[in-house]
């Protein structure tokens, strides 16, 4: 079937139903004008349409969810990637901390060396 994305797929759908209320229209005229063999030929039309709609709806559904699904994974990666990161900075941090203090005393050390 060349409507392979959701969007083809969503608009040969919404095509659908237009042509099935289209159909539904000319059955009831059908139907009105005493022409039964035409209006349950239409009303067959009508229903083959109705399911084809519904199998396209369900493909659909089924896409988004596999899509959906592949999103959240993704999302939740990212977020695992971002706790990494945000407990290496952490660790950073109490490093550069660390350093500063001992540079602090380093320095504080020097100047208490040139003093005597």
């Amino acid at each position: 079937m060349p409507d392979d994305t959701p969007t083809d797929k969503t608009q040969l759908m919404e095509s659908l139903a237009e042509s099935q209320i289209s159909i539904i229209h000319l059955a009831r005229l059908a139907k009105e004008a005493k022409d039964k063999k035409l209006s349950d030929k239409l009303t067959a039309q009508a229903r083959a349409l109705r399911q084809e709609i519904a199998r396209l709806r369900r493909s659909l559904h089924e896409e988004w969810k596999a899509g959906t699904a592949r999103l959240t994974a993704g999302a939740k990666s990212a977020q695992a990637g971002l706790e990494k990161l945000v407990a290496r900075v952490e660790q950073d941090k109490k490093l550069i901390t660390r350093a500063t203090k001992a540079l602090s005393l380093v320095t504080d050390l020097l100047a208490l060396s040139r003093r005597l």
